[in-house]
């Protein structure tokens, strides 16, 4: 996939489309994060997402390991402004939860791309995965 086409995706995937997306330009000078939240008063926490790099390095992932299935392990990050840009660059997901499950599900990603991957399942979110479609997972012994 092209760079231009990968962006192109990556800011039309659930969980950004309806976010405000900024560009960074490398050479500006961005004000460290306390000095942000000191001079506007910021009371809620944020983060700041590079998509670029996302998809520069999901690209680097494709071009060096082509037969390698990239999984995004949910837990590292579960927001949706992560997970959607992750799904339109053709990333599965590892799981470790009914929640982390759901999350992936409710961006309406296949549970094809789902591995239902932790040491210590209980029953019924196996019985969850199964029944949702999630037909991969890993036994730990």
């Amino acid at each position: 996939m092209a760079r231009g086409s990968s962006i192109k995706a990556v800011l039309h995937a659930p969980g950004v489309n309806w976010k405000k997306v900024s560009s960074l330009r490398r050479d500006s000078k961005v004000e460290p994060p306390h000095s942000v939240y000191h001079h506007h008063a910021v009371k809620d926490p944020f983060y700041i997402l590079d998509l670029g790099v996302v998809v520069e390095l999901s690209k680097r992932w494709t071009q060096r390991l082509e037969k390698v299935q990239h999984l995004c392990a949910v837990k590292c990050n579960p927001g949706p402004a992560c997970l959607g840009p992750m799904a339109a660059l053709g990333s599965g997901f590892n799981c470790a939860s009914h929640g982390e499950i759901e999350a992936v599900l409710a961006l309406g990603i296949s549970p094809d791309r789902i591995t239902y991957a932790y040491p210590y399942k209980a029953k019924s979110h196996i019985k969850y995965g199964a029944n949702v479609g999630v037909i991969l997972t890993t036994i730990d012994s």
